[in-house]
């Protein structure tokens, strides 16, 4: 996408190194005890032992006229969750699309069972207007959350072993740092496994239907 922003997780991604970046700033963003491992063989993405619960806090979903979204599936189901900017030049959409795609292969009942949920980092240039269209693009039903207020966001973006930074200089320019991961949380509110940058549709689509299978954490 356009913009004058710049996504640290770019260049980085490109070289291969996207994990590493990711890892470290999972570390900078104050993950307590829990440590981001290498799945059971029967998953493609990371998870942490023991799971986090990421329900405690929620953001307002802009997209549902700020109604409160707490971070917790559907019965049954799983809520992905997944925090960039709408100005991000490659970063973000690639994963948006590479998740649209991945959950246009599912069945229709599977499918129904899977909310998408974009937390922006950016808030100040992410009006709820400019968000809500760009989460909608991708995904007709997703949630689109947002903040202004710093401290709530950091908070939540902990609560998952996110983080990101957001600087701007004195010449207007804006840069963003942040985690790249994609997050899928079960009906009990636990974060059950987190995909880096660069995954497959394919492999998306083979754990979602694994997690769907399986009972919750």
């Amino acid at each position: 996408m356009p913009g004058t922003g710049a996504s640290r997780g770019r260049g980085t991604a490109r070289t291969g190194t996207a994990a590493a970046l990711a890892l470290a700033v999972l570390a900078l963003a104050g993950c307590g005890s829990h440590s981001a491992t290498p799945a059971a063989p029967q998953l493609s993405g990371l998870v942490r032992d023991p799971a986090p619960a990421v329900d405690r806090l929620t953001l307002p979903n802009v997209a549902a006229r700020g109604r409160p979204l707490r971070f917790r599936a559907a019965p049954g189901g799983l809520l992905l969750v997944y925090f960039g900017y709408t100005r991000c030049p490659d970063v973000c959409p690639t994963t948006m699309s590479d998740v649209r795609v991945a959950l246009a292969g599912l069945g229709a009942s599977e499918r129904q069972r899977v909310r998408m949920a974009m937390v922006t980092v950016d808030p100040r240039r992410d009006t709820p207007g400019v968000l809500t269209h760009y989460v909608h693009s991708f995904f007709p039903h997703g949630a689109a959350l947002r903040t202004a207020d710093g401290v709530r966001l950091e908070r939540v973006a902990k609560e998952f072993g996110a983080a990101f930074r957001v600087t701007r200089k004195k010449n207007g320019k804006v840069a963003v740092l942040h985690t790249t991961y994609v997050y899928a949380v079960d009906d009990t509110g636990h974060l059950r496994v987190q995909w880096g940058y660069g995954t497959r549709p394919t492999a998306y689509r083979q754990d979602v239907r694994k997690l769907l299978k399986e009972p919750s954490a």
